[in-house]
């Protein structure tokens, strides 16, 4: 988060479905949380959104998801 925008809380969503309404900020501008979630191998969007008065700032990755069978080796 931009140190502009820092202290303010974030909101997490995984494939646009909230899963942690208010993570707090850090003055520095991390954050950090644990959030359990399922979700079939493959591509997943993920999204992080502060709001500030009227205007909301929106970050957008996407991670792949994989599993591993029990000789480390990756499934998709």
């Amino acid at each position: 988060i931009p140190l502009s925008r820092s202290g303010r809380p974030v909101r997490i969503l995984f494939d646009n479905d909230t899963v942690a309404p208010a993570v707090t900020v850090r003055a520095e501008g991390s954050f950090s949380v644990d959030v359990p979630a399922q979700h079939a191998p493959g591509e997943m969007l993920v999204t992080v959104e502060q709001q500030d008065g009227r205007r909301l700032t929106r970050q957008n990755a996407r991670i792949d998801v994989s599993v591993y069978d029990r000789r480390g080796r990756t499934k998709r």
